[in-house]
Formats: C-alpha cells, sequence, structure tokens
C-alpha cells in the first residue's frame, strides 16, 4: 500500500505527460497568441496564468524537446519537478495538483540558463 503522500508511478507518468505536453506548447512561438494562449492555458495553475498570460510567444526560444522527460523531485503526491531536454538546454517544470487523484497542473517553465545543473 502507497502512503497517501507519496507519488505512485501513475501520478508520476501523468505528471511527466502533462509536463512534456506543457512544454510542447510553450515552445510553439511561431503560432498567433490566441492560438499559443489557448493551447497552453489549460495546463496551468492559476498563478502560472498570471504569471505567463503576456507573454509573447516570439520571445521563447525556438527550440525543440530533445529527450525523455526526468522527475528531478517529488516531495508528495501533489508537487512534482521534471526537467525536460530541449535544444538550448533543459527545463525544468514544477507541477502542482489538489490531491493525489487529481490532474497535474504546471506552475513554472524554467528556462535553461535559469534552470540550474
Amino acid at each position: 500500500m502507497t502512503p497517501a503522500d507519496t507519488l505512485d508511478d501513475e501520478g508520476r507518468d501523468a505528471g511527466t505527460a502533462t509536463a512534456q505536453a506543457a512544454l510542447t506548447a510553450f515552445l510553439q512561438r511561431d503560432l498567433p497568441y490566441d492560438s499559443w494562449w489557448a493551447q497552453l492555458k489549460p495546463m496551468l495553475t492559476q498563478e502560472a496564468v498570471f504569471a505567463y498570460e503576456y507573454t509573447d510567444p516570439q520571445s521563447v526560444p525556438a527550440t525543440t524537446i530533445t529527450g525523455e522527460p526526468l522527475v528531478s523531485a517529488a516531495p508528495s503526491a501533489t508537487q512534482l519537478n521534471v526537467l525536460l531536454p530541449t535544444g538550448v538546454g533543459q527545463y525544468m517544470l514544477v507541477l502542482y495538483r489538489e490531491n493525489a487523484q487529481a490532474g497535474w497542473a504546471v506552475d513554472r517553465l524554467t528556462p535553461p540558463e535559469q534552470a540550474g545543473p
């Protein structure tokens, strides 16, 4: 039996899939803003919506995801940090969810120069 506040494999898989989908949407810099935002917004926490809603997609580095997601931290069943390699370096995404049965939402997409080693 998995303790209630420990991330299980199903939660990990769902979280990494959400991280990959969110970063894929974020990196589509050639889309018009309205299309770009319509794809990205549903995958974000409310705090992230406020943080990213005025982002110009053209300011996002032109790159693609180049590898598989790697969980760098899973301190609980409701928080997950995922590293995703891209052509410009590794992005770190922080995800949260309300409880162990809820869907994941991205709170932060940290670009390579700020994500650390």
